[in-house]
């Protein structure tokens, strides 16, 4: 008679969202404290057990559960305690020194490092499990771990934190996400998953805001929230903006506006995919620069983002509006003339043109000189933790850091560029206390 064993683990609602997700193949950019390394030891015991596949194939002890580490002491030190942990109920031997386990039913779960991936050949593979894909090569899997996974039609789990500069993990995870539904099985053979660090209810949240605190920018958004960062040029570093929410006293308002549209695909320009966004970057320029009270942003309809753009006008009775020229211009200003009718707040709304520049030209002009120097100031206070400024702000030094990077949005960056064609820094303010006080000589005629 069989015995019965209860498997006694927790998973959060974000592993099992994971877990129940029919797919066969599985990939899963998380933060750190996520839960990685124990969902991966609970992945592995639990297609250890399968008796039967995904696609209905019956599966004999012959063929094994294989996890992989970018090395075999980063495997044995961090995921091979935790998995004799999670499958003890269910062992039949552990092997320490070649870190092999032996569940009850005969299949074995066997740990490898890809610092030697010919170790990793000729297996006959149930379920891969790749940990840290991104710090391995690409060939682990295509040329390796797939071939071995493919002898039984099995199954695959890639999980990792992202790493710049190793675009494989980030352009495997964007594959999955867009995998259409497979109208045999009636879901998707891959699938793609992406959590903040935050998403695992059992971790601290002050705890995750002090370890960010002593992060640079562009680790915490790897590190915490576990975002693919684009290979862009670095040119507009995090560290150059300042942060005050008082506002200047000297200076004028303007209004930029970059409106939203259909952008080419960056790698077949005949096709449009994505939605950009449109954007309304509210601009004080002083002279000490220019102080960026908000940037909306979002997809609104054409009478929505008029009324936005003269509300935004009229909020801070701004000197000047901008909307970016061509066809979108044309269809919104019809909108702008009636809302301003509506509202009495007749301004006059400029069109704002590249000048013949590419945009990464352009923005760089516009903005990398006065970050260099300091010369803008978003509306925030400057002790304030990163993960806790306003979107908008969050929005737009995520778009600078990745900038000029053709697969990621600039809408935000773009908006506040366009108010270097709205007005030039007041280095001169009048000041009637300082000026020659006249008077008339003869009150009659003015002289």
């Amino acid at each position: 008679m069989a015995r019965t064993v209860h498997l006694a683990y927790q998973l959060h609602d974000p592993q099992q969202e994971v877990q129940d997700c029919p797919s066969p193949r599985k990939v899963v950019v998380a933060g750190r404290g996520w839960g990685k390394t124990r969902y991966a030891a609970i992945d592995a015991v639990t297609k250890g057990l399968e008796e039967v596949n995904w696609c209905g194939r019956k599966l004999t002890t012959e063929a094994e559960v294989m996890y992989m580490a970018p090395t075999f002491d980063q495997a044995k030190g961090i995921f091979w305690p935790v998995l004799k942990e999670v499958a003890e109920p269910v062992t039949l031997a552990a092997h320490e020194n070649t870190c092999l386990l032996t569940l009850v039913n005969g299949v074995r779960i066997r740990l490898k490092g890809m610092d030697n991936e010919d170790r990793a050949r000729g297996f006959i593979l149930r379920h891969a499990i790749l940990d840290e894909y991104a710090d391995m090569a690409e060939s682990a899997w295509s040329v390796v771990t797939g071939p071995s996974v493919m002898k039984t039609n099995g199954t695959a789990l890639f999980i990792g934190t992202p790493k710049r500069g190793r675009p494989h993990f980030g352009e495997l995870l964007q594959k999955a996400m867009e995998e259409q539904v497979d109208p045999e099985h009636g879901f998707p053979l891959w699938s793609g998953f992406q959590f903040a660090s935050s998403t695992n209810p059992w971790l601290d949240e002050q705890a995750i805001k002090a370890i960010a605190a002593t992060m640079s920018y562009e680790r915490m958004r790897e590190e915490l929230e576990a975002e693919i960062l684009a290979e862009g040029g670095n040119y507009l570093h995090p560290d150059w903006w300042n942060f005050s929410p008082h506002e200047p006293q000297d200076g004028y308002f303007v209004v930029a506006v970059d409106l939203g549209g259909f952008t080419p695909d960056p790698h077949n320009k005949r096709m449009k995919e994505r939605r950009d966004d449109t954007a309304i970057a509210i601009v004080k320029i002083h002279s000490k620069g220019w102080w960026v009270k908000e940037i909306q942003y979002g997809r609104w309809d054409t009478r929505e983002t008029a009324l936005r753009i003269v509300r935004a006008g009229r909020s801070v009775d701004a000197v000047r509006i901008g909307v970016e020229k061509g066809s979108l211009y044309n269809a919104i200003w019809p909108y702008l003339s009636d809302v301003m009718a509506q509202f009495g707040q007749f301004r006059k709304v400029e069109p704002l043109t590249h000048g013949n520049q590419h945009k990464e030209d352009r923005v760089m002009a516009s903005l990398e000189g006065r970050l260099q120097r300091g010369r803008i100031t978003l509306n925030c206070s400057e002790i304030t933790a990163a993960m806790d400024r306003p979107q908008w702000i969050q929005t737009l030094i995520k778009q600078a850091s990745d900038f000029p990077a053709p697969s990621t949005p600039d809408d935000l960056l773009d908006a506040l560029s366009y108010a270097d064609q709205l007005g030039k820094t007041p280095f001169w303010e009048y000041n009637p206390e300082k000026q020659d006080q006249w008077k008339p000589v003869d009150d009659l005629v003015g002289l």
